[in-house]
């Protein structure tokens, strides 16, 4: 009997450490487990940062892209602004070159008249040519009656 005893109490005994093993490998396993799921989440957060950090990166670039396009914006305008002042002053001073020759010929030209029409000479000049032009033109009418005669004359002979 005592060795049937002793059997239900090494099957005890057994048992508590089978209990005790299977609790140990139960805890070995939970550990494992938290240590899996603690590793999971470490692995989802760096790749969140990861993530973050590249998003961030990317926003940078944007915004130092928008920096450049807006800079380069601003010196397009500035040199469009100057051109169109150069442009301005040039043709301002085009026009008072303008102004100047004319202003220059409309003196020149009162001052041909004012010599023609104080200079006793220069009138008696103008008058002669005058009068030469106009014997010149009376020449020119009577020749052209005389030419219109003749062509008269030659069509009644013919």
């Amino acid at each position: 009997m005592a060795m049937m005893r002793r059997a239900p109490l090494q099957t005890v005994a057994q048992r508590e450490r089978q209990l005790e093993n299977s609790r140990r490998q139960e805890n070995v396993r939970e550990e494992t487990v938290r240590n899996l799921a603690r590793e999971k989440m470490l692995e989802s957060n760096m790749n969140r940062e990861e993530r973050l950090d590249s998003k961030r990166f990317l926003r940078t670039q944007m915004q130092e892209h928008k920096e450049r396009e807006m800079g380069e914006t601003i010196l397009k305008a500035q040199r469009d602004r100057i051109q169109r002042e150069e442009q301005m002053a040039q043709e301002e001073r085009l026009a008072q070159e303008l102004e100047r020759r004319k202003l220059d010929g409309i003196r020149d030209e009162k001052m041909r008249q004012q010599i023609r029409e104080t200079s006793l000479e220069l009138r008696e000049l103008e008058a002669k040519l005058k009068s030469a032009y106009m014997n010149k033109e009376r020449t020119a009418q009577m020749a052209e009656k005389e030419a219109v005669k003749f062509d008269i004359m030659v069509r009644s002979l013919l």
